[in-house]
């Protein structure tokens, strides 16, 4: 066995509003989520390089009482069945359906730090998956995707689609920190990923 023999794998962490779908605000229906232009094939690439592909995503409206966790499955089954259409999937998908207004203390209180910029879900991801945190990325539109990548000590790819060019444009003075590169899309993004 050669010395440089490495069983992890890379990683692609992915956001989903904004970057794999469209941000239509709260998503509460399966028939509201559309995938963005070159999103499946993008993923497709990530698939076929040989990186696990995994979406973390914050989906508060969970605690906000916006939707269900059910109808939250129902809307991640249309999102498996538009990327494989596209001939692209997913490893993995975390959510963190925490926020610190939810009535409901099982969603107000998040002990495990899965809301990002926490890293509770890179940490389950990490246990679930052999990931080489050495060759992972996080692409994401926010702020706390960037920090969330930082805070794990990865890249993080800032896209403008989603939230993005507003917070690009607007509010990057206001930016805990910055990513380490800005491109348009996740078609850009993992153009960027793969050569490096």
């Amino acid at each position: 066995m050669p010395d440089d023999y490495n069983p992890k794998l890379p990683c692609v962490f992915i956001d989903r509003d904004g970057v794999i779908t469209l941000d239509v605000g709260y998503c509460n229906h399966p028939d509201r989520l559309e995938l963005l232009p070159g999103a499946a094939a993008a993923v497709k690439r990530l698939n076929n390089a040989g990186y696990l592909t995994i979406v973390t995503t914050n989906q508060s409206g969970v605690a906000r009482g916006i939707f269900t966790e059910e109808v939250l499955a129902k809307i991640h089954e249309r999102m498996y069945e538009l990327l494989a259409a596209g001939g692209a999937r997913v490893d993995a998908l975390y959510y963190a359906p925490f926020h610190k207004s939810a009535a409901d203390p099982k969603y107000r209180d998040d002990p495990h730090q899965m809301r990002k910029p926490g890293i509770g879900m890179i940490r389950k991801a990490c246990k679930e998956f052999p990931i080489d945190m050495k060759r992972a990325w996080m692409i994401g539109d926010k702020p706390a995707d960037i920090e969330f990548a930082h805070n794990a000590g990865i890249p993080g790819i800032m896209v403008k689609t989603g939230y993005g060019l507003g917070e690009i444009q607007y509010k990057r003075h206001e930016w805990k920190v910055e990513p380490t590169v800005i491109v348009e899309d996740i078609v850009e993004a993992v153009e960027w990923i793969l050569k490096r």
